[in-house]
């Protein structure tokens, strides 16, 4: 099968914490691709054979039903290890724990097993088994991850207003921006 790659870009709240859930199904024309690093936290749900993720420095991760990339700051291999059938979520950099309930910081750097960290992949995985057409099966992501979205703050407005405070006056200095939100400097940075 020639591979086919669909993306969709989220709509309402849940475009703050995902940047895209793709679906991607057929055979590569190489072995395996290196992929730049993105900062931001990346699930695969895998619907057919198993996909080899191998961090840069890290071990490999043989993926039977899915992976969860930490935020990485170096390449990553995919390996595909015979026709891919995948669904895939990209969450911003706030989003991982809205997304999934995971701390990014655990994950920096590695590949976990995505039924493991995340308890709601396993039923998404048996939904998506049942759908047919990627149009289908990324309008279902989209609805599970809006349903099981956590918008507790997590910091995140406060890390919003800090930005915001840096696009109106870029050589302020982040103590000051830190001293108005009430956080450390330290805190801010973190």
């Amino acid at each position: 099968m020639a591979f086919a790659f669909t993306q969709r870009t989220p709509q309402g709240p849940l475009a703050r914490y995902v940047e895209s859930i793709w679906h991607a199904r057929g055979q590569i024309p190489y072995a395996r691709e290196r992929i730049a690093p993105t900062g931001s936290t990346v699930a695969g749900i895998v619907l057919g054979a198993p996909i080899r993720q191998i961090p840069d420095g890290g071990a490999p991760f043989l993926a039977v039903t899915g992976f969860l990339i930490g935020p990485h700051d170096r390449p990553i291999v995919n390996e595909p290890t015979a026709e891919t059938h995948c669904v895939g979520i990209v969450t911003t950099p706030i989003g991982c724990r809205a997304v999934f309930g995971v701390d990014p910081a655990g994950l920096r750097g590695r590949v976990v097993d995505l039924p493991a960290a995340w308890p709601g992949a396993a039923a998404l995985r048996q939904d998506l088994l049942g759908t047919d057409g990627p149009a289908r099966m990324l309008a279902a992501t989209a609805e599970t991850l809006s349903a099981g979205l956590d918008e507790s703050d997590h910091g995140v407005d406060r890390c919003a207003a800090a930005v915001a405070m840096l696009e109106d006056s870029p050589a302020r200095p982040i103590g000051d921006v830190a001293a108005e939100l009430g956080v450390s400097h330290g805190h801010l940075d973190r």
